[in-house]
């Protein structure tokens, strides 16, 4: 507690249980003496920075909440060079070719992906998770047909998928240091 603060202070807490995962976030809360605290307006760099966060919260529950170990990393790269809107065409064909394989063997199809940019080459490329179970690693490559596909199976450690998750959410903190 901070010395000479006479106003009410409390302790907020938020859980959210993903899988098998518990993620609790605790924040302190000033409150003036007397009167109720007035809204206030974060500036624009603060207020961005606090969306990216949450973004990448956002995205880290998500998986962790929906994949585990028996699910697939994908990772979608072009042969050639293609535009960022003939790419996300294309990964939509992708997703919809792999929604009717899994409605063919009667399962659902649970994805998650970011694109991005090749600092240097700037060639767009995908980085996608899966659950598994329906199609071999092999099946799912040979579906992409636009360049090189290369998969991977999903590998646990004691923080479940975070690390993958701040691997491909690294284009935002990048975008913040510069």
């Amino acid at each position: 507690i901070m010395a000479g603060y006479r106003g009410r202070f409390f302790i907020r807490k938020r859980v959210w249980r993903c899988g098998g995962y518990a993620e609790v976030e605790l924040y302190p809360v000033f409150q003036p003496p007397g009167r109720r605290r007035g809204r206030c307006r974060p500036t624009r760099e603060c207020q961005a920075r606090l969306n990216e966060r949450d973004a990448e919260n956002r995205i880290r529950r998500l998986v962790l909440a929906n994949f585990g170990e028996a699910d697939l990393e994908v990772d979608l790269t072009y042969a050639g060079e293609e535009s960022v809107e003939g790419a996300l065409r294309d990964m939509t064909k992708f997703i919809r070719k792999l929604r009717k394989e899994y409605k063919k063997a009667g399962a659902e199809l649970r994805y998650v992906y970011i694109w991005e940019q090749g600092k240097k080459s700037q060639k767009v490329h995908f980085h996608l998770i899966l659950n598994a179970g329906v199609l071999s690693r092999d099946e799912v490559e040979a579906l992409w047909g636009h360049g090189h596909a290369n998969s991977r199976r999903l590998r646990l450690d004691e923080t479940g998928l975070a690390g993958l998750t701040e691997y491909l959410t690294k284009k935002s903190r990048r975008k913040q240091r510069k």
